[in-house]
């Protein structure tokens, strides 16, 4: 990458715009720069960790103290593990998102009988607002980003034993103003629910759940969190559309629809995508699989997607396998990761580190597909990258594959994200030839 971004900056230099003045994003486009966002948990031993990290150019990383373990004895909090992580991550210039989680059993009479399950909320809310405020004030200096539970409406796992937009509303509360009490300017995340609605599970849907909460009691908070994962185990592409798996009868909801959803519900405030991903594996319908060339081209596809909607975080879940990889064809909880858990690098890992790092979003500038003749189920979205202009163009599985003509903005390359070189586009001066395919390529035009 440093080779093409080098080859861009010759060509500047000796040419000019071919066919349009070069273009900029709009002045209110959010700035992209920071988004780069990795979620799940810190390992103790981060040194390897932090080198994988800076390998995919990695900005942000979204992670947990949960409350349980933090307060072990009513009253004693104990942050020695927690010092070295947050340290760790800060001391590598990594900015933290960190998620305010879940009860304690210490504060929950039926988190305490059954079994000390910390997925029940606290019986009184203030109890978390300490807790809260324990946590702000020890790390606020450092960590200016703070996420209010995660996925409160998947009740049967994450609120239970079911969820309650009303108790979540009041503990919301609580928690915004504990945080803006201890820290002033930090950011307070409304805790992402799950998108799409889960009729089998009691799950409702994430706009539904949000409008219920700011019915009783309104919204506390500074952005929205959103969970734009496909119907669970994810098999459809970030477009949407049918599920290649046959795991579900019904259309998936695109990422732009669950995007555009749950904020419009949360009054139209900033978000963050605190996660998004799919795992590697083979569905038990024996239908399909989503292979690790089709977890990068989604990968990439489905950060693009939510980068143009002007994301303040695009967190990918996760970084590695775990043990159980390989091991559920129902729930591959295991399989989401960048890496397998023998620590080989899927496709994916590399298709991150090109987009992120090699290209490195910017700004996003303007959808072109009107612009250049595309129908339905093809893409072309333009941003500003550090290399220039970068035109990304896919077109979805189910649209057939056309040669298309692409004017640009000056001598540019081509590359896939993930792949490197771009078999099969010719490019001459500012205009390509390539035919469109589900791998997205990226069109370069140098700064002028």
């Amino acid at each position: 990458m440093r080779a093409l971004l080098g080859g861009l900056a010759m060509l500047a230099c000796s040419c000019a715009p071919a066919w349009a003045p070069w273009e900029t994003a709009p002045a209110q486009a959010p700035d992209l720069t920071g988004s780069a966002c990795i979620a799940g948990p810190v390992p103790d031993d981060t040194a390897a960790y932090l080198a994988q990290l800076k390998q995919l150019s990695v900005k942000r990383y979204r992670w947990e103290l949960r409350w349980a373990a933090v307060e072990r004895t009513r009253g004693a909090f104990d942050f020695s593990s927690a010092d070295a992580k947050v340290n760790t991550l800060a001391g590598a210039g990594i900015d933290q998102l960190l998620i305010l989680d879940y009860g304690n059993p210490l504060y929950s009479a039926a988190g305490a009988a059954n079994g000390d399950d910390d997925a029940y909320p606290p019986d009184d809310p203030a109890d978390f607002g300490r807790y809260v405020t324990a946590l702000v004030g020890r790390y606020g200096a450092t960590v200016k980003r703070w996420e209010v539970w995660n996925e409160e409406n998947s009740g049967f796992r994450f609120w239970k034993p079911s969820a309650d937009p009303g108790a979540y509303a009041r503990l919301l509360e609580v928690a915004f103003h504990a945080v803006k009490a201890a820290c002033a300017d930090c950011e307070v995340v409304v805790g992402a629910p799950i998108s799409v609605d889960y009729p089998n599970q009691g799950v409702v849907g994430g706009p539904d759940f949000l409008r219920a909460v700011i019915a009783d009691g309104g919204v506390d908070g500074d952005a929205v969190g959103v969970h734009p994962y496909m119907l669970y185990p994810p098999c459809a592409p970030p477009e949407g559309g049918p599920n290649l798996c046959q795991v579900w009868n019904r259309a998936e909801v695109s990422f732009e629809k669950q995007i555009d959803s749950v904020v419009e519900a949360g009054q139209g405030r900033p978000f963050h995508a605190t996660e998004f991903g799919w795992a590697t594996f083979t569905p038990y319908t024996g239908a399909g699989a989503v292979t690790a060339e089709l977890q990068a081209q989604w990968l990439v596809r489905g950060a693009l997607v939510i980068a143009s909607k002007g994301a303040r975080s695009a967190c990918w879940y996760t970084l590695s396998d775990d043990a159980t990889a390989g091991q559920n064809s129902i729930a591959p909880e295991g399989d989401f990761g960048l890496l397998q858990h023998s620590g080989a690098a899927k496709r994916s890992f590399q298709a991150y580190a090109d987009l992120f790092g090699g290209l490195e979003l910017r700004r996003f500038v303007r959808d072109r597909g009107a612009e250049l003749g595309l129908g339905r189920g093809e893409h072309a979205l333009l941003f500003e990258t550090r290399a220039g202009l970068t035109t990304f163009l896919w077109r979805e599985e189910r649209t057939a594959a056309r040669e298309l003509s692409v004017r640009l903005f000056g001598p540019s390359m081509a590359t896939q994200p993930g792949w490197g070189a771009a078999p099969g586009v010719t490019v001459k001066g500012a205009t390509a030839t390539l035919t469109l395919d589900p791998r997205p390529v990226a069109l370069t035009s140098a700064h002028p």
